[in-house]
């Protein structure tokens, strides 16, 4: 297995992030950065638990699909995992697991997903806000809770990169490997990024360029509603925007 070069992947995740429109440093909402984009269509649908999501690079088409029973946390991670392969893989077809932190992973597998950890977190931000927390003698578990709810990173994921920094020992990442839910609860946090968002839709590319078949008259108003449907967006074939646009 070959040593990742985590300095060259960090600077990939912090040029990713220029490219797309964000700072250095800030969290993002990583779904409007990705839809900012006009070549990325993204897929949510309901997958295979040992599925995570899955993206398709074909030339200017960009699609990323997300495993919609993984929790809110989760799917981030996994649109900024499938982000390394578009970005720096080749044409193809790449499956991301629903493990982290695999030792089975191959070496694009490790790499995308520490790619993810930086682009969701990156190095110098992430750093200043643990050593900030544990200054203030914050314990493991009520820093991880505020590092994942500002960077939106899964409970895994936030241990795993604690971890991989070296910021935790293998004894304290084990011990905190606990349910998040009841903490973040109690710190009055939303527990939405613990939970399955069960989102059944796509957006992006694939619902511009059918209207845009539409406006040119190659294809027929019934093929256009039947390209919204396939997309699980019943919304737009039912709603008062598309009858205006019919009429």
């Amino acid at each position: 297995m070959a040593k990742l070069d985590y300095r060259l992947i960090s600077f990939h995740a912090y040029e990713t992030r220029k490219k797309l429109g964000a700072d250095e440093n800030s969290p993002i909402d990583i779904e409007d950065l990705v839809l900012s984009n006009t070549d990325y269509t993204l897929i949510y649908k309901p997958m295979s638990e040992n599925i995570s999501g899955l993206c398709i690079k074909e030339g200017n088409n960009k699609i990323i699909a997300i495993n919609s029973n993984s929790s809110k946390g989760r799917q981030r991670f996994t649109i900024a995992h499938e982000l390394c392969y578009l970005y720096y893989h080749d044409d193809g077809i790449y499956i991301c697991s629903s493990k982290i932190d695999d030792e089975k992973a191959n070496d694009c597998e490790r790499e995308a997903d520490l790619f993810a950890s930086y682009f969701l977190a990156p190095e110098s931000a992430f750093y200043s806000d643990y050593m900030m927390l544990a200054n203030s003698k914050n314990d493991l578990e009520h820093i991880c809770i505020k590092l994942e709810q500002k960077y939106g990173l899964s409970h895994m994921a936030t241990l795993i990169r604690l971890k991989m920094s070296k910021l935790i020992n293998e004894r304290e990442y084990i011990k905190a490997q606990t349910s998040p839910i009841k903490l973040a609860n109690s710190l009055g946090y939303s527990t939405d990024l613990y939970l399955s968002t069960k989102k059944n839709t796509t957006m992006g590319r694939y619902i511009s360029l059918a209207k845009e078949l539409l406006d040119k008259d190659r294809i027929s108003i019934a093929r256009y509603q039947s390209l919204l449907l396939d997309g699980n967006r019943q919304d737009l074939v039912a709603g008062d925007d598309l009858n205006a646009e019919i009429d």
